[in-house]
């Protein structure tokens, strides 16, 4: 069973570790390459997400916004991207000038000049992978430190158990003798 738990939490907080790791080391890459430029909201899209609706206590979709962007590049070469962050309101309108980071080698990859679009998912990535293996060798240790009794409380369980059969044994002699 602990091993269970290890495998488990472990294994899918490696996954989680590794790839917020190699995302935030992307990400430093790009910034000793990248360029900044201006981009336009061309369009915002629409997503839906399933939620709970506190009024009514019930399941409902909720829509999640994301803006389209489209810049141009400094050779001339013109590029548009969606956001990779969602949000329940739509945080830019059609037209917006916003700030984008692009690594010039791979345009297509470019981001919205935020922390939440740059850092946050490859952070919480991380710190969840993070957080997973600890939980997972905790549990582990855990499970092994109940599994291990101490010797004073296995001796005096037994002697516990003695007690209760010898009463038990009492009980029935003494409804057997009687007629």
């Amino acid at each position: 069973m602990k091993w269970l738990f290890l495998i488990l939490f472990a294994g899918v907080g490696l996954f989680l570790l590794y790839y917020g790791i190699q995302q935030l080391l992307e990400r430093k890459a790009m910034q000793k390459h990248q360029l900044s430029t201006q981009g336009n909201v061309i369009g915002i899209e629409r997503d839906y997400s399933h939620g709970i609706d506190e009024t009514q206590n019930h399941p409902t979709k909720i829509i999640m916004y994301a803006p389209l962007v489209k810049f141009t590049t400094h050779t001339g070469t013109h590029i548009t991207f969606k956001g990779q962050t969602y949000s329940d309101t739509a945080h830019y309108k059609v037209g917006d000038s916003i700030g984008v980071i692009y690594d010039p080698a791979h345009p297509e990859g470019a981001l919205i000049d935020t922390w939440s679009e740059t850092w946050f998912w490859p952070w919480l990535a991380t710190a969840l992978g993070a957080f997973l293996i600890l939980g997972g060798i905790g549990t582990y240790a855990l499970i092994g430190y109940i599994d291990r009794a101490s010797p004073q409380d296995t001796t005096r369980q037994e002697e516990q158990r003695q007690k209760l059969e010898q009463r038990l044994e009492d009980f029935r002699q003494g409804h057997t003798s009687q007629p």
